[in-house]
């Protein structure tokens, strides 16, 4: 922040030293760049992925419908985390949805009172003209570790430091 590295650093030095502490700091934002934390899915694949899910894996569900207190078209995103093992059926039960599939368009019906999801979806009205209806679906894929962003980091930092320690030996350390 001073302009100080090894030596008195050159705008391109310090603009490179600023992209590494953020790169140090936050390589999750890079990795994330890179590849995907979550597989987008249609939706009419919802009940696909809802079975094919591991235990403890979340899905992030975007549901589009309209409110209940003005009609208006409102869209939520649910987390449904996957407690347990069973088709995709079963799940949807445990979860508290009621998924109709018609014509490859997923409407909800209205959830099951006290399930995980009838919080989330109290807001929309389930007896309106439009359904209330599955937008798209989001599954966790794996990713290469977020540590792996550290190495060009790291190489470019070690760039500078070669480039200041030559700028010091040619005229030395400024007083």
């Amino acid at each position: 922040t001073m302009g100080w590295f090894l030596t008195k650093s050159r705008i391109y030095e310090s603009i490179a030293l600023v992209a590494i502490a953020f790169v140090l700091f936050r390589p999750d934002y890079v990795i994330d760049r890179i590849q995907p934390p979550f597989a987008t899915i249609e939706p009419a694949g919802f009940t696909t992925a809802l079975g094919a899910a591991e235990v403890g894996q979340n899905l992030r569900v975007d549901v589009s419908g309209p409110d209940f207190d003005t009609g208006d078209i409102t869209q939520t995103t649910l987390l449904l985390t996957i407690d347990a093992a069973g088709s995709a059926d079963e799940r949807a039960d445990t979860l508290g949805l009621l998924i109709l599939d018609e014509d490859g368009v997923i409407k909800l019906d209205e959830p099951m009172f006290g399930s995980p999801v009838s919080e989330a979806m109290s807001g929309f009205d389930f007896y309106a003209d439009d359904p209330v209806q599955v937008v798209s679906v989001k599954a966790p894929q794996v990713q290469s570790p977020k540590e792996w962003v550290f190495i060009p980091a790291l190489i470019l930092l070690g760039l500078v430091a070669l480039m200041q320690q030559a700028r010091i030996n040619r005229k030395g350390v400024p007083a």
